[in-house]
């Protein structure tokens, strides 16, 4: 399952990727975690998460494959069945104003296999509302 959205954020593309790469802001625009904590730093730095969605608490890894910022963000989260990676980028469109792109991949095995198909619609409308909170988050600045 492969898809890509597009946010346009009113701040300088400075700005956003500043906010964007800092981790201790994390909790202020992605309510539902509840944890973060650096377990590697060589080659990839990698993070578990831990996650409230809904009444169900979720454990995740997210590594970092590819830090280059503004052009490339790229990250990998991996959770039992489910590995998704994510391609960011970040373009400046006017002085004050950024867009960003994220492509999204999602591979999945065993039994999410057999019912990603009726994930879909929920795994992307979580990815728009990661990335209108950071907009959000990012603008109230």
């Amino acid at each position: 399952m492969k898809y890509t959205l597009t946010i346009t954020i009113q701040k300088p593309i400075k700005e956003v990727i500043k906010l964007y790469t800092n981790r201790g802001m994390l909790k202020q625009w992605q309510p539902e975690l509840l944890n973060s904590k650096q377990i590697e730093n060589y080659p990839h730095p990698k993070y578990t998460h831990q996650l409230a969605l809904g009444k169900r608490k979720l454990v995740l890894t997210e590594t970092i494959i590819r830090h280059e910022l503004p052009e490339h963000f790229d990250v990998s989260f991996e959770l039992k069945n489910v590995a998704s990676k994510n391609y960011n980028s970040f373009t400046t469109i006017t002085p004050h104003s950024t867009q960003w792109i994220c492509h999204t991949e999602y591979k999945f095995k065993g039994i999410m296999n057999l019912v990603s198909f009726f994930m879909k619609a929920g795994l992307k409308k979580q990815s728009e509302m990661i990335m209108s909170n950071f907009k959000r988050f990012a603008e109230s600045r």
